[in-house]
């Protein structure tokens, strides 16, 4: 880095870096939230036009309950985006492509009948992902694309798609298994697909209601400790901290206020992440699970080569010519699929 280079701080690399700068940790929520929502509406004005029939953001009606569940408790329960056929399609394809190794000690690239029995996850990245028939059709599904734009308030980019298994493993929970919030964009909506039965015992995903939006969590806490002006002080300085232990949550938030997601193969729900959410730490069976993470902005903290949607190798019936998909859904898949 040329500090006395005439271009320093003119160019991308830099302003990228003043921009993680401000997404992890300058900024307070407040201030986090209200820049999103600026960045939605410059991006709305910029792309809206050139990628929305009509220059008009419109959504199936049939997802209006979705989006106002978003906006108002922070996720929203949406009808299963695999079949079965399909998500025995997903399992039989990562049995075949090696995945990450983490947690445990365990690191290095193996396939799944690899798999240490100390390791506590094993992931599956985007250029991995996207290549499989039925996350590949669903990375084009203009209807969910749609939705997940009308709720960011401008068109949808995907910036990272993603499996992985979680396995029980001796120690206390870690990283993504603790409360946290996450800072990928400031405005974002993540995809979640259960690929396997979820128990109480086997990992389930937990959420807490209406952390998502400033606008959404602070007539909460007024009311909540409003009257007590050091607990509410300390409230906004402890919602800085990414990581949380469940009994920090408990101490401010009811269980009730808790939504902790159970359910068979295939259940899938979106969910505001900038919310307080984790995902349980398994304790009786491995749990597999499907991301697609959804933003306004491109995703600056993680470096992605988009692959090329002619040299996957597809079943017939999947588009990949990029030149026929639809404006919305092109622009929406840029940044992994070209």
């Amino acid at each position: 880095m040329d500090v006395f280079d005439p271009e320093f701080l003119r160019r991308m690399q830099d302003f990228e870096g003043f921009w993680l700068y401000l997404l992890k940790g300058a900024l307070d929520k407040p201030a986090r939230d209200a820049l999103g929502r600026s960045s939605a509406a410059f991006v709305a004005r910029s792309v809206g036009p050139k990628v929305f029939s009509g220059g008009q953001m419109t959504f199936d009606e049939r997802d209006r309950p979705a989006i106002k569940a978003l906006q108002k408790i922070g996720y929203a329960p949406v009808p299963n985006v695999f079949t079965d056929a399909e998500i025995e399609e997903i399992h039989r394809y990562f049995q075949g492509v090696p995945g990450a190794l983490s947690g445990g000690g365990a690191d290095g690239h193996v396939l799944l009948k690899d798999v240490p029995p100390n390791a506590g996850f094993i992931h599956f990245h985007a250029a991995t992902a996207c290549a499989c028939p039925p996350i590949y059709r669903l990375l084009h599904d203009e209807r969910l694309i749609s939705l997940v734009s009308a709720y960011l308030g401008a068109p949808a980019s995907i910036g990272l798609c993603t499996a992985w298994w979680s396995y029980p493993a001796p120690g206390g929970a870690e990283g993504m298994q603790m409360f946290h919030h996450d800072r990928g964009d400031f405005r974002s909506c993540n995809l979640f697909v259960y690929l396997t039965n979820v128990t109480e015992g086997s990992g389930p995903h937990a959420f807490v209601e209406r952390t998502h939006e400033m606008d959404v969590l602070l007539p909460v806490i007024s009311q909540r400790f409003g009257a007590q002006p050091e607990i509410f002080q300390r409230f906004w300085q402890w919602m800085e901290q990414h990581r949380k232990t469940d009994a920090e949550v408990l101490h401010l938030f009811p269980q009730s206020e808790v939504k902790v997601f159970t359910g068979p193969k295939g259940t899938s729900f979106l969910e505001d992440t900038r919310g307080l959410h984790k995902g349980t730490r398994p304790q009786t069976a491995p749990r597999f699970v499907f991301e697609i993470f959804f933003s306004v902005l491109p995703k600056f903290n993680e470096h992605i080569v988009p692959q090329r949607r002619s040299e996957l190798k597809l079943p017939a019936g999947l588009e990949t010519d990029t030149a026929k998909l639809s404006p919305l859904v092109r622009y929406a898949t840029r940044q992994i699929l070209v």
